[in-house]
């Protein structure tokens, strides 16, 4: 090969590379370092992520973990989703957020502090969260994710019942005047509760969701937890319930340890609220 066709070919390549580097983020991302403008970078203690999408970036934390169990919270703290911009000042005074460096694999998010001060982030200051989608990236918020995105992990030659979403409606008091048959009158039926539960199941983990609709952050709480479920009985690592089928799509829960006044709960099968079906599962 020529120099000349090495160097077009150098070119070619540089270009291909240089593009690659201008997608939008997208999908979930664990923080790896954060790196400041005079060179130096520390590596978080703490566990945190960024599930990216068109519409919004939800920051997920990890508050606990054990053995049995995973709890996650989700916020939406920024106006926008974290979209490629490119490493130059946005905004009328320069403070705007910047993302960089960004494919599927990896981005930069680079922001303003402010006038808050931590360990991590000095007042009155940019910083640079560098994100991968593949390092460290732990197994149980991986399959968060995936449930969150409807992707169940589900052998077809496995029966589920429950496998999907569903949503609490209240107690069996509360609700009983509905109709236990008209359970499409029920999807997206609107409660008093500020935060509406649901539960999301795959064929061996179970997804506990506390949201709060009126939230402007979209403050959502979720623990991840082992189950069995055999004809009427499910167990988790929360609790063991029996289950009633009012018919394929709404059931009702009983925890089996509250025998003096035991709280019958029943839940619809449906989708996740808006507000999240838009970042996870409209692409």
């Amino acid at each position: 090969m020529t120099n000349k066709c090495l160097i077009v070919f150098g070119l070619m390549v540089f270009a291909l590379c240089v593009s690659a580097q201008t997608d939008n983020p997208s999908g979930l991302y664990r923080l790896q370092k954060i790196v400041y403008d005079d060179g130096s970078e520390k590596v978080p203690t703490f566990e945190q992520y960024k599930y990216c999408s068109y519409t919004a970036s939800l920051l997920v934390n990890v508050y606990f973990r054990s053995d049995e169990s995973t709890s996650v919270v989700m916020l939406n703290n920024d106006e926008e989703p974290h979209l490629y911009t490119g490493r130059h000042a946005r905004g009328v005074d320069g403070r705007g957020n910047q993302v960089f460096d960004s494919n599927a694999d990896h981005f930069t998010l680079r922001w303003y502090t402010g006038n808050r001060s931590s360990m991590y982030f000095p007042p009155q200051s940019f910083v640079n969260e560098v994100y991968d989608s593949h390092i460290d990236v732990k197994p149980d918020i991986r399959e968060i994710a995936d449930m969150l995105e409807g992707n169940y992990k589900h052998n077809p030659k496995k029966k589920t019942p429950l496998l999907g979403c569903w949503r609490c409606l209240g107690d069996e008091k509360q609700v009983g005047g509905l109709g236990l048959t008209d359970w499409n009158a029920w999807d997206g039926m609107d409660t008093d509760e500020p935060a509406v539960s649901y539960m999301l199941f795959d064929d061996d983990h179970v997804l506990y969701m506390s949201f709060e609709p009126d939230n402007p952050r979209l403050e959502t709480r979720g623990t991840l937890e082992p189950y069995t479920q055999k004809a009427k009985r499910l167990k988790t690592a929360s609790g063991n319930y029996t289950i009633k089928w009012l018919n394929d799509h709404v059931i009702q829960l009983t925890l089996d340890e509250d025998s003096v006044h035991p709280k019958k709960e029943v839940w619809v099968r449906t989708s996740l609220p808006y507000q999240l079906n838009r970042i996870f599962r409209m692409k």
